[in-house]
């Protein structure tokens, strides 16, 4: 009969489907379990040394020494109180050196800094005169972005224009 289907065909067509189906889905689970072997590789190949390099040169050369507080302008910041025994963390090198009651604060002050420094004290006579020491010895340094230091120095010159 011309409109009755065949079903062996259909039959053998299903199960050809499903055979397919099935190395398929076997392929992709193999795969799969390569996955994070094969990014791993790959990571720890070529594309991680570029993105080594990238931040390295980042975070080596975008940053300028530019002067930090003095201990005379810290000691006017945070005056000595009496039975002081809280901690403080002593920024040497840094965004703002200075004293700070904050871990946060303080991480901050020095993450992405080359060689970024602190330590940690405990009382602000001893964190005051720590950080003394370090200045008067030539140890304390503030770092700035190079495009934050140009852009005040830019701000900071006279405008030079003509006058009509």
């Amino acid at each position: 009969m011309a409109g009755t289907p065949d079903y062996d065909e259909i039959a053998t067509a299903i199960a050809e489907l499903l055979k397919n189906s099935l190395a398929l889905t076997t392929k992709c689970v193999e795969l799969q379990t390569q996955l994070p072997h094969n990014f791993k590789a790959a990571l720890d190949t070529a594309v991680a040394a570029e993105l080594k390099d990238a931040v390295a040169a980042a975070l080596a050369g975008d940053w300028i020494e530019v002067d930090a507080r003095t201990p005379t302008a810290l000691e006017a910041a945070h005056p000595l109180g009496e039975g002081d025994d809280q901690v403080y963390h002593v920024v040497l090198i840094g965004r703002e050196p200075g004293l700070y009651s904050s871990v946060k604060m303080s991480d901050y002050q020095v993450n992405r800094i080359p060689s970024g420094k602190r330590h940690r004290k405990v009382g602000r006579a001893e964190a005051l005169a720590f950080y003394r020491r370090k200045f008067n010895e030539g140890e304390v340094r503030k770092m700035m972005p190079v495009e934050e230091y140009e852009a005040l120095e830019a701000a900071s010159q006279p405008s030079v224009g003509r006058v009509v």
